[in-house]
């Protein structure tokens, strides 16, 4: 799911490839997603929300949760 929403977004599908990114976060805790989600945020000047996911991913990654990439 993070590779197609990254497809998508390059294709300026935001909405599509948002969704796509949230699902892979709930269903696993994709570190990957919760990156891409940030920056799909940023450029859509949600600079709170981003950071959040940032430091949700950086804890993930580093023993705080799970860090699946798939």
């Amino acid at each position: 799911m993070t590779n197609l929403g990254f497809l998508l977004k390059g294709q300026g599908e935001r909405g599509e490839a948002e969704a796509l990114y949230r699902r892979a976060i709930a269903e696993g805790g994709n570190t990957r997603a919760m990156v891409n989600l940030a920056f799909l945020l940023e450029g859509r000047g949600k600079y709170i929300e981003a950071v959040k996911w940032r430091l949700r991913a950086a804890k993930a990654a580093w023993g705080g949760g799970r860090d699946r990439q798939d």
